[in-house]
């Protein structure tokens, strides 16, 4: 019998996860971690999760959009476990402003159907202006003048406790507060103001 051949393939057993500060200020933030999947078309996030951190830490939150009392239908993704339906979107302030001293605020489709706790997906990535680094265990925003640590990990799922655990790893200031042009949003990042989501959601309005 010929003996089998070796192949020299490589299956990772850990992914690259992003540690991503939630809150008014730097000095008063919590960090969020999640798969950095260039490949997700939306952030997306475990919805008893994180309606566990609007319960418990309300100051990192500014709304959470529940479809069925706003009256909108799930949106449907496909190509997680062959698709999940977001139910809700939560909305957290995150500590970096626009040129008029604004917040920006971090976006998460929930989902009852999701093995992880959070997904950075890519259209976060573009509008955050991100550029990972796999070798130095960073990704760099040029939107917010910060770079955010990588690592390397399973995929599992976190007690809501974790996001106060690893404070110390904030965020690291790359440059100076140099002014920057900060003017394009999207349902991911959008700048502080009281409204609800905007046609740019692709949310669609139950049928009556």
């Amino acid at each position: 019998m010929e003996q089998a051949q070796k192949l020299d393939f490589s299956v990772n057993e850990v992914l690259a996860v992003m540690h991503f500060p939630i809150g008014l200020n730097l000095g008063d933030t919590a960090n969020l971690k999640g798969i950095y999947n260039t490949g997700g078309c939306c952030n997306i996030g475990e919805k008893a999760y994180h309606l566990t951190i609007a319960k418990q830490y309300p100051q990192l939150v500014k709304q959470v959009y529940d479809f069925p009392k706003i009256h909108y239908a799930p949106i449907k993704i496909g190509g997680i476990k062959d698709s999940v339906n977001i139910e809700a979107i939560i909305e957290y302030y995150i500590p970096f402003t626009n040129e008029d001293g604004e917040n920006h605020t971090l976006m998460i489709g929930l989902t009852e159907q999701l093995p992880i706790n959070t997904l950075f997906g890519l259209p976060f990535m573009l509008k955050a202006k991100m550029a990972p680094d796999f070798h130095r265990k960073t990704v760099t925003s040029s939107l917010f003048n910060q770079e955010f640590e990588l690592t390397m990990e399973r995929p599992t799922m976190l007690p809501v406790e974790h996001i106060r655990r690893d404070q110390a790893a904030s965020p690291k200031v790359l440059l100076n507060n140099n002014k920057k042009e900060t003017g394009q949003r999207a349902i991911i990042i959008r700048k502080h103001q009281h409204s609800a989501p905007n046609t740019t959601t692709k949310i669609t309005p139950k049928k009556t």
